[in-house]
């Protein structure tokens, strides 16, 4: 008992002294602790002595980490067969007013593309595996697998050559290059860049894509923190040479349009300023109607900013933007007549609104001269939606041709809005589509001389 007396006593004893004496020091370090805290915070944010490296630092660390861990997840999915779109593909869906031709299709689950008939046959397939273009990628340090690679966006000369982009899945940046193969799949060349989204053939034969870098260096007038990936327009000649590479955001700085770059979209991607979407050629014998405006110059769209623009490949300057009705849009060309066909993914989605019953897109001939919508179609009674991705073409009888990507999904619409033709992809995992185009038969003369071979 008198022990226990004398133990309480000395631990009071001691209790008194650790708060006189060391509980200073404790508020000392913490203090210390604090203050370089907000000292590395403010280093790294404003980027005074090594905050640039820090910076750099943590987002690379950041993103090694998640590349790594795409890699790892991606070694725990079991071999499967090459996806099969003669298994998992199907018209659903064929009404005398279809257009004739074969539809090019790609998907997110191949290294390949196929011809397809109206009535879902499959006329002709490519295919060529990422490792087989690049055993040792010298524009990507660490390549997801192959089973996370595929096409995306292609395209087909009359001959029977396709040139398609690479797409690694779940990378960033995600473009893995260009080729070009021959009807019979063999290599022709290949272009080491990180292409990504869309490519477009012009009529003479040059190659128009999209690259993606990273960015150090911070913009006047728009507040992101660096590293962030931006975008370039690039010309290849017809063999898969680079002619002409231009600075997309130094084209806006060069122009009167550089005020469209505000108000980014609430569900934007972080650290992927602009996410260029498209690049299509401006076309001769088209009445464009705008000033500055003329055939030879890119239509593009940047998504994050909900814009549209043009841009002069010479003078590298943006010669005309705009945002309009539409919201998180995709693959806007200009048509005959003057007015511009485009995806508009997100335009009928209530920014703050998650229920899935309300989410629709549409497709929209927008009259810039007017800034007035000519036609619309939303899908009509069915569902209709996908919040990235997604197409859209006139077909020569007037239908329009489009993709519901996200969902598998392609659609042939007439010009009073009814669906004449479909055709749906589905597999064990979700299939998002990232090619359709329909060609004319005239278009594609290999078909027949393939046909009288086989004879």
């Amino acid at each position: 008992m008198r022990l226990n007396i004398y133990i309480k006593k000395f631990r009071a004893i001691e209790s008194e002294y650790f708060r006189a004496s060391y509980a200073p020091t404790f508020l000392i370090i913490a203090a210390l602790l604090f203050l370089s805290f907000v000292a590395g915070a403010a280093v790294t944010h404003f980027r005074w002595g090594p905050g640039q490296w820090l910076n750099d630092a943590f987002t690379g660390g950041k993103a090694w980490k998640e590349k790594a861990d795409t890699i790892r997840s991606s070694k725990k999915i079991k071999a499967t067969a090459a996806f099969s779109l003669k298994k998992y593909g199907r018209v659903v869906l064929h009404k005398e007013g279809s257009a004739p031709g074969y539809t090019l299709i790609a998907v997110n689950k191949a290294s390949a593309a196929w011809l397809v008939d109206a009535e879902g046959k499959i006329v002709h397939q490519w295919s060529l595996p990422f490792n087989a273009v690049w055993p040792n990628p010298p524009h990507i340090k660490n390549p997801v697998p192959d089973n996370r690679i595929s096409w995306g966006h292609a395209h087909v000369y009359p001959n029977g050559d396709l040139v398609a982009i690479f797409n690694g899945n779940g990378d960033t940046p995600f473009g893995y290059g260009a080729i070009k193969v021959d009807r019979n799949s063999r290599l022709l060349w290949k272009y080491a860049e990180h292409v990504h989204h869309k490519l477009d053939v012009g009529p003479d034969g040059r190659i128009y894509l999209l690259i993606q870098y990273f960015s150090h260096e911070p913009i006047q007038s728009i507040n992101m923190p660096s590293p962030f990936l931006l975008d370039s327009v690039v010309v290849l000649n017809s063999d898969g040479v680079e002619e002409k590479r231009v600075d997309l955001i130094k084209a806006f700085q060069r122009s009167p349009y550089m005020n469209v770059l505000v108000d980014r979209d609430a569900k934007a991607e972080r650290g992927d300023l602009l996410h260029t979407n498209a690049v299509w050629v401006l076309r001769e014998n088209t009445p464009y109607h705008l000033p500055s405006v003329r055939p030879g110059q890119v239509l593009f769209s940047v998504r994050e900013y909900n814009v549209i623009g043009v841009l002069d490949l010479e003078k590298q300057e943006v010669v005309w933007a705009t945002k309009g009705p539409w919201r998180g849009q995709h693959d806007p060309r200009f048509l005959e007549n003057g007015n511009i066909l485009l995806f508009d993914n997100l335009g009928l989605v209530p920014p703050t609104n998650n229920n899935p019953r309300k989410k629709r897109s549409r497709i929209l001939e927008y009259d810039p001269m007017t800034k007035r919508n000519v036609w619309v179609y939303s899908g009509g009674k069915g569902s209709f939606y996908t919040r990235s991705r997604g197409s859209v073409q006139m077909l020569p009888n007037g239908n329009i041709l489009l993709a519901e990507s996200v969902h598998g999904r392609i659609r042939e619409v007439s010009r009073d809005k009814k669906a004449v033709w479909e055709y749906l992809v589905r597999g064990p995992m979700r299939v998002v589509i990232t090619t359709a185009h329909r060609y004319t038969e005239d278009q594609l003369p290999f078909l027949k001389e393939k046909s009288h071979a086989q004879q």
